[in-house]
């Protein structure tokens, strides 16, 4: 049975929430790697990421966390939307 993007609605909202924002985020994998970058697009089972002009492709099944990452554009997670302060 394909899982549909239906099932995941949080999921589904915060990825989109990250894409629109352009948001910088720090993303571990299940091994332990980090990667960061700002998330341009994601389907089903995986992410686009990109950083200093290259993009990678991560699998979903292999992501630990995600992190928004805060710095001078400080980002908030309000009523399930990411603001920029």
């Amino acid at each position: 049975m394909t899982k549909n993007t239906k099932d995941f609605p949080n999921q589904d909202k915060f990825l989109e929430d990250l894409v629109k924002s352009k948001a910088e985020i720090l993303l571990f994998l299940i091994n332990g790697v980090k990667l960061e970058g700002s998330i341009i697009s994601s389907d089903n089972f995986c992410i686009f990421l990109a950083r200093n002009n290259n993009v990678q492709l991560v699998y979903k099944h292999a992501i630990a966390t995600i992190f928004l990452r805060n710095g001078n554009g400080s980002l908030r997670v309000l009523d399930g939307r990411i603001n920029r302060n």
